[in-house]
């Protein structure tokens, strides 16, 4: 992997652990005197964020070092899982987020995404705090 390339994912992993730091702990205190849609809105741009972060990070491995062509996001899931950067278990969090994010864009008229990815947040929280520092071991692990 190119220096280069190295620098997108940290420069990726960094905006991840801003956004996952926000949501988990900035968001439930700042949604407390906004408006409850509004809470909403905000609450499903940030996991949307999270979740393109996410696949830019995965892409990135996937594409510049490990060599894989995916052909879908839960095939990026089963490819990290597959070289060891997520651990098995933890396969299921990361799917139920995907499927989580297609309902928000798909049926996003429904207005029935907050919840359900709120729940996954306080649920997970461990699994996404630990993304970054896998990916870097992994990294690490590798020399690169």
């Amino acid at each position: 992997m190119f220096r280069t390339d190295l620098d997108k994912v940290e420069e990726r992993i960094k905006g991840y652990e801003a956004l996952i730091r926000y949501l988990l702990e900035e968001y439930p205190k700042e949604a407390l005197t906004a408006p409850q849609r509004m809470k909403e809105l905000a609450l499903e741009r940030g996991f949307e964020l999270l979740f393109h972060s996410f696949t830019d990070i995965a892409a990135l491995l996937i594409d510049r070092f490990i060599l894989r062509d995916p052909g879908s996001y839960e095939d990026m899931v089963d490819i990290l899982v597959d070289e060891e950067i997520l651990p098995p278990p933890s396969s299921s969090v990361w799917k139920e987020m995907i499927s989580i994010y297609r309902r928000l864009t798909r049926e996003y008229y429904r207005n029935e995404g907050a919840t359900s990815l709120l729940s996954l947040l306080e649920q997970e929280r461990d699994e996404f705090l630990l993304f970054p520092d896998r990916v870097r071991s992994f990294i690490r692990q590798e020399g690169l």
